[in-house]
């Protein structure tokens, strides 16, 4: 079902944009679920369908998994446990303009569960913040 929201945003955003690829689009958030780009981490059997998401964002659209291109072969959990269910997308004109980014991981930003268990509530947040810094001043490559 999941696959399918996706599909649904991706055809009525990026993919309804003539020369999309080649401009300055965005996709980030909580999508709760994992990408086979972490499966050298997860080593899952490649079938699930845990990985349709991602794997239909990365096989039909342009864009480039900031987190999993910055840091090839590495793994960065995103939330409570050991999963990176939070992504940044970008296609690659914005992806060049990047000069920094992570998943932020820290005394502040480790998720702690409400010591008494009175809920699944985590402070300050079952997700780490992800930080993407771009150099928006770069000047466009001008066609000839």
């Amino acid at each position: 079902y999941r696959r399918m929201e996706l599909e649904y945003i991706c055809n009525h955003t990026i993919k309804s944009v003539p020369d999309a690829d080649q401009q300055l689009w965005m996709m980030m958030g909580d999508f709760n679920s994992i990408s086979s780009k972490d499966n050298f981490f997860y080593k899952k059997d490649p079938s699930i369908t845990g990985f349709l998401v991602h794997d239909y964002i990365l096989q039909n659209t342009p864009y480039v998994d900031v987190i999993a291109e910055k840091y090839p072969g590495e793994f960065k959990t995103s939330c409570l446990g050991n999963a990176r269910i939070d992504f940044v997308y970008c296609t690659q004109p914005l992806y060049d303009r990047i000069k920094f980014a992570d998943i932020v991981r820290n005394e502040y930003t480790e998720p702690i569960r409400d010591p008494q268990k009175l809920s699944n509530f985590c402070r300050p947040s079952d997700h780490r913040p992800i930080v993407v810094d771009f150099d928006m001043k770069k000047a466009k490559k001008r066609k000839k």
